[in-house]
């Protein structure tokens, strides 16, 4: 995973987490939940729209850039990951810089 997550503001960017514990892809659909928290801002695979398992709950696709009230800076990102052993309290998996930015685009020419 890396150690800089980037979410661009009104972008469609994908991040994509490949889940591996011990240099070790995770077992196929162990995982049951991802959380992601960063900023005042809680991302859970459970009920946003934004983050979501995928790939037999191997992978976390994270897409953010189109939340309302992004606020550009720099915040703490923390993954968790939660499987049928640790389904209440989760697994503290991933702690990383997560850079909300502006991205200008040129004006559409009639």
């Amino acid at each position: 995973m890396p150690e800089i997550m980037n979410i661009y503001i009104g972008r469609d960017n994908v991040e994509v987490f490949e889940l591996q514990q011990d240099a070790l892809v995770v077992a196929e659909d162990a995982v049951t939940r991802a959380v992601l928290r960063f900023g005042g801002y809680c991302l859970d695979s459970d009920s946003d729209e934004e983050i979501e398992l995928t790939t037999s709950a191997q992978r976390v696709e994270i897409q953010a850039g189109l939340m309302t009230g992004l606020v550009a800076g720099v915040y703490p990102g923390m993954l968790t990951i939660f499987d049928a052993a640790s389904e209440t309290n989760g697994l503290a998996w991933q702690a990383f810089n997560v850079h909300i930015r502006e991205w200008d685009v040129c004006p559409v020419v009639p």
